[in-house]
């Protein structure tokens, strides 16, 4: 079963701050009345929150709905990010003639990150060029991350790093 509840960030920036979407309880009360339906009527056991929903939810822990286990669904998308990657390196694809042991990635946040870690346990001889405009972010990279990672000091200097950047950022870059 899937139930498409569908709350995205531009919406927020299109409503009128009294409006019921720029409250974040009301954000929570839809979310957990669609995880209600979904586990009442519908008998699911595990529903997954994509797109924004874990962030507009605290990854899940505004919703008090029992009895339905709940998914923040970034292992998916760092599973995909990774399959993504790894396809991109292969030979022959696009302008990397012969595969390449290199790879960028923009954003090291909760899904960026874990795509980085994913990558370097797969490929411990991985290339890994990485930037992230907080500080935080990166610090906490470089307690993750081992091997050859560099870090970069703008995105302007990631994109001339290599040709294979994976982008785990969400808003408007310049």
């Amino acid at each position: 079963v899937m139930i498409f509840a569908p709350l995205f960030m531009d919406m927020l920036k299109d409503f009128e701050v009294d409006t019921e979407l720029a409250n974040g309880d009301a954000i929570s009360r839809i979310v957990n009345a669609t995880v209600s339906l979904a586990g009442d009527r519908l008998g699911v056991e595990v529903a997954g929150l994509a797109a924004v929903l874990p962030a507009l939810t605290q990854f899940g822990n505004s919703i008090t709905e029992e009895g339905v286990r709940l998914s923040t669904g970034h292992a998916g998308t760092v599973w995909a990010l990774e399959q993504a990657a790894l396809k991109a390196m292969e030979p022959g694809l696009g302008d990397v003639d012969a595969g390449t042991d290199e790879l960028a990635i923009l954003g090291l946040g909760g899904i960026g990150l874990s795509t980085a870690v994913a990558l370097r346990q797969r490929l411990p001889d991985l290339r890994l060029h990485v930037y992230d405009s907080r500080e935080s972010s990166v610090e906490r990279a470089r307690g993750q991350l081992n091997g050859s990672v560099i870090y970069h000091d703008s995105e302007r200097d990631l994109f001339a790093s290599t040709p294979l950047i994976v982008s785990a950022i969400t808003g408007e870059r310049d």
